[in-house]
């Protein structure tokens, strides 16, 4: 879509943190997973950052409940089409879901699908649906309505999204048609017998996977969009994962061209398309390998899987070396402290001082003013000096939602975990109480505090 990220360098940064989120998933959300990420340090999963919280948070690969949309909440369909281009046709569209799901279903872990995605389905962008009823809810299992633009959602998570929403309802020429849903039904097959057709990418423990999964294309210098992922079945006798199979190589290809990536340690390794793929045909008959140099060629918007029953020799220290070589980048970097303190410092001189902060959200209306609206006078801000905004509001007993808008627009707006356009903070009050609500322009944490303690979001270092 048009969302300005604030440049390309903010842009790049943003997409590159996003895809050390995925990988890092992939690998089970390990915290002890060491990865290359896109700024070219090597870290550990807990060391990741995800919105103030650690991104690996198990040593327990079945803990990791994987998956892109859940339960109550907007369906993948709905999340694709707030974000792709105007231009972008829905067919392709349904192939990003596509490609949603088989990250999902390649991932180390525990994979959790919303029912129907694999249909398309859509709740025409409701955020929470536990009240929306079957209007909003239902499954249509001939395929023939997949449930967009049945009418703007509910008000009370969705009102602030209304004006983003109507139009895209509205449009026709966004609904899937029946080719496109029992399309993507089938793609959702496929990799489900993919996933199932090897205990590689169904790894029992955290040994096996910090051994056996690996990520290639990574760093600076790595092609955006693209996520290249082996898992090289390296133990022997009854350490032996898959007696059928030495080596898997998964792609993710976001970008909307087809890319070739080329690794020498991928070199000689006999890698042939999983079968599943070569069955079903279509674009994967675009897919190749070539053994002689490790090119990879992978169609737009697709996912794609090689594996290989015959390797090459020295199999087992290639990837020994890919190992030592993150150990002794993460031995020479800085400290992860002082990676975040320049970083910091880095941004606070780059991004201008904001003219004004409000706090817009559903609690406009308890004070005087109007709900979800940034540039209300009863939500504004007053500096307190070194980039904090506070905002002091005596609120009712109730249940809140709430955001930080900068220079009374929603161009530029922060939520839950300090994150750009992110999620409705969410504040729940059991009393009257007089609440101070806060912005720290250099980390853009936004928390709520009632009597000195936080009670909603995170304050910086929090």
């Amino acid at each position: 879509n048009e969302y300005d990220w604030g440049g390309e360098d903010e842009a790049a940064a943003r997409l590159g943190l996003l895809t050390d989120w995925i990988k890092i998933g992939l690998a089970g959300n390990l915290k002890e997973y060491l990865l290359l990420d896109h700024r070219g340090y090597a870290l550990l999963g807990a060391e990741i950052d995800y919105n103030g919280a650690p991104a690996g948070y198990t040593m327990d690969p079945q803990e990791n409940n994987v998956y892109a949309d859940k339960h109550d909440n907007q369906t993948l369909f709905d999340v694709v089409q707030l974000a792709a281009p105007d231009e972008v046709p829905v067919a392709e569209r349904a192939q990003m879901v596509q490609l949603g799901h088989a990250i999902v279903l390649l991932s180390q872990g525990v994979p959790f699908q919303q029912a129907g995605t694999e249909m398309l389905r859509s709740k025409s962008f409701d955020r929470d649906s536990y009240d929306s009823g079957d209007w909003f809810n239902f499954l249509d299992f001939t395929y023939q309505d997949n449930g967009f633009g049945r009418g703007l959602p509910m008000a009370d998570k969705n009102r602030s999204d209304w004006p983003i929403m109507r139009p895209l309802l509205a449009n026709p020429d966004l609904k899937p048609d029946e080719e496109s849903i029992r399309g993507t039904i089938a793609h959702f097959t496929d990799f489900l017998r993919i996933r199932y057709s090897s205990s590689l990418f169904r790894l029992r423990t955290d040994e096996q996977i910090l051994n056996m999964v690996h990520f290639h294309n990574g760093g600076p210098e790595a092609i955006p969009g693209l996520i290249v992922m082996s898992i090289a079945d390296l133990g022997e006798g009854e350490a032996d994962v898959d007696p059928d199979l030495e080596l898997l190589v998964a792609l993710f290809n976001a970008r909307p061209e087809s890319v070739t990536f080329v690794n020498e340690t991928l070199a000689g390794m006999n890698l042939t398309l999983h079968p599943v793929l070569v069955e079903r045909g279509g674009r994967y008959a675009n897919a190749s390998y070539q053994t002689e140099n490790g090119a990879f060629t992978v169609p737009a918007r697709s996912a794609v899987v090689f594996v290989a029953a015959d390797v090459a020799e020295n199999f087992s220290a290639r990837f020994a070396a890919l190992r030592r070589s993150l150990e002794v980048i993460r031995s020479e970097q800085p400290s992860l402290e002082e990676i975040r303190a320049a970083e910091t410092a880095a941004a606070a001189q780059e991004q201008p001082a904001p003219q004004s902060v409000s706090f817009p959200g559903t609690i406009g209306s308890a004070l005087g003013g109007a709900d979800w609206a940034p540039d209300d006078p009863a939500v504004q801000a007053t500096g307190e000096g070194l980039g904090v905004w506070s905002l002091v509001a005596d609120l009712p007993t109730g249940e809140y939602e709430f955001k930080v808008a900068i220079n009374g627009s929603w161009d530029e707006n922060y939520g839950l975990g300090g994150e750009r356009n992110g999620p409705n903070i969410p504040l729940r009050l059991d009393s009257p109480a007089t609440v101070t609500f806060r912005y720290d322009a250099t980390t853009h944490a936004v928390w709520a505090e009632v009597a000195g303690e936080v009670v909603a979001g995170a304050a910086p270092n929090q």
